[in-house]
């Protein structure tokens, strides 16, 4: 028989200080910890709402991007976005095998890189074009050689030149591009755990299409995301409602013309010494260009003279800030 681990004096003991209830059946709970994990993954949705207005951004990319492709290639384009989330880096580049063609630039004053990843089929379609063919895709995908990295910079320019027009109106940036790269492992600007804004876009022709990759770090956008939300967008439309209404309203406005002919300083005494047929000399010639005031500003230099029997002037400049 095994040892017993209480004698049987000490389980009649506890099991009376049980029926008593001065011991709790009930299992302690662990307390709660101050620090809990916060899974920013499952905050996809509020994370759209807050970048909302790179929506527009994805739009005017596409609408640049199609008609930059189809005037290069003199082929007709479709570019659409096929999806779009937050996710670590390190999912991106589980997608990513040899030969890639990656992109790295700048989004400058932003700190950090982005990239674009453009699939190899997709260039060497562009390629084939570009040499003359109608864009047969490779039945087996091979490193691209020096020449045809050459000629594919056209087509990066064109797609980093057509990314930077898109921010425009949300908040002007300068891309630059760093570097192209064709193995995965060398990309080391970003790092896998950082969570990345990765969109898809198709690029679809007659007779081939293929896919681009965009990946923006989540963190180089933080200093501008407040231009990023749809609250900021609405906002700047009702700003753009109201500087229209008033822009209207203004040109409604009338305001007041006054041709002056010249001037001249008089002492007081000499002021009120004056009579008929006084002739008071101007510092202005006859042949002098004089000034046409707005609302008793000067805006522009006319010359005097008649129209249609009636006093005119003819404007010849504008007044600008310094005066001339």
């Amino acid at each position: 028989m095994p040892d017993q681990i209480l004698s049987q004096e000490e389980i009649d003991a506890l099991l009376g200080a049980i029926r008593k209830g001065e011991v709790s059946l009930e299992e302690e709970k662990a307390p709660k910890e101050g620090v809990k994990p916060y899974d920013l993954t499952s905050q996809s949705l509020s994370l759209r709402a807050q970048y909302g207005a790179l929506e527009e951004v994805y739009d005017r990319f596409i609408t640049g991007l199609r008609n930059s492709l189809s005037t290069f290639f003199q082929q007709d384009f479709e570019v659409t976005v096929i999806s779009r989330e937050i996710v670590k880096f390190s999912e991106v580049l589980k997608g990513l095998t040899f030969p890639s063609y990656i992109d790295i630039f700048a989004m400058e004053p932003l700190f950090g890189m982005a990239i674009f990843v453009i699939e190899p089929q997709l260039l060497f379609s562009f390629l084939d074009v570009m040499f003359g063919g109608k864009g047969k895709p490779l039945d087996k995908i091979r490193p691209f050689t020096a020449l045809e990295l050459n000629s594919l910079k056209k087509i990066t320019n064109l797609i980093l030149s057509n990314w930077e027009d898109a921010w425009t109106e949300i908040n002007p940036l300068r891309i630059v591009h760093k570097k192209t790269e064709m193995k995965p492992e060398f990309i080391h600007m970003i790092d896998p755990s950082d969570f990345v804004i990765s969109v898809v876009f198709s690029v679809d022709a007659k007779e081939y299409s293929g896919m681009l990759n965009l990946c923006i770090p989540y963190l180089m956008l933080e200093p501008i995301k407040e231009k990023l939300s749809y609250a900021y967008l609405r906002k700047k439309e009702v700003e753009a409602g109201w500087n229209e209404a008033l822009r209207q309203l203004l040109n409604q406005v009338s305001v007041e013309l006054v041709a002056e002919l010249g001037n001249i300083t008089l002492s007081l005494d000499r002021v009120m010494r004056l009579k008929e047929n006084d002739v008071i000399r101007l510092d202005k010639g006859p042949d002098d260009p004089i000034s046409l005031k707005v609302q008793g500003v000067s805006k522009y230099l006319v010359m005097p003279g008649t129209f249609k029997g009636n006093k005119a002037v003819k404007v010849i400049g504008v007044v600008n800030s310094k005066g001339l």
